[in-house]
C-alpha cells in the first residue's frame, strides 16, 4: 500500500496526516490506497489525479537531488496544489530553501527513476548527510 496507509485525502481535506482503514480503499496507477472514510475513498475516485502524492510517494528532496527515499508520511506540504512528502524533518527544511527549485529539479529527475526503476524492486539510495548551518545536504 502506498503513503504508509495514510489518507492520501486527509491531507488536503484535514490539512493533517491521518491514517487510513483497508476497507475503504481504491487501486490507482498500480499502488492501493487506503482512506479513513468512505467520503474520502469517494473523493480520490472521482478525482485521483488531484490527490495522489507527487512522486510516487518517494521523498521530494532526495527527488531534486535525483535519488530515491522511503518518506515519512507526516512530513508533508501542499504546493502548487500537489502532495509532496519528505523523509525527514532535514530534508523538508533542505528542499525549503529554495522549493521552486526544487520542485522543478524533482520535476525533471521524476521520468529517469521511473524509467530506471519501473518493474523492479526498489532499492533506496543511501540518506543524504545532515545538513550543516551552511546549508550543505548532499547526499554523499
Amino acid at each position: 500500500m502506498i503513503l504508509q496507509g495514510y489518507d492520501a485525502v486527509s491531507y488536503f481535506s484535514d490539512t493533517a496526516a491521518k491514517k487510513g482503514d483497508p476497507k475503504y480503499s481504491t487501486r490507482y496507477n498500480g499502488a492501493t490506497y487506503w482512506f479513513a472514510s468512505e467520503a474520502h475513498a469517494n473523493m480520490f475516485k472521482d478525482h485521483p489525479e488531484m490527490f495522489a502524492p507527487q512522486y510516487g510517494a518517494f521523498c521530494g528532496y532526495a527527488l531534486s537531488l535525483d535519488k530515491l527515499r522511503p518518506i515519512d508520511p507526516t512530513i508533508f506540504q501542499i504546493v502548487d496544489g500537489k502532495l509532496i512528502l519528505q523523509h525527514s524533518q532535514d530534508a523538508y527544511k533542505q528542499f525549503n530553501k529554495d522549493i521552486t527549485t526544487n520542485v522543478a529539479k524533482a520535476n525533471s529527475n521524476w521520468p529517469g527513476q521511473v524509467q530506471k526503476h519501473a518493474g523492479k524492486k526498489i532499492k533506496f539510495d543511501k540518506p543524504a548527510k545532515p545538513a550543516d548551518d551552511e546549508g550543505a545536504g548532499d547526499v554523499k
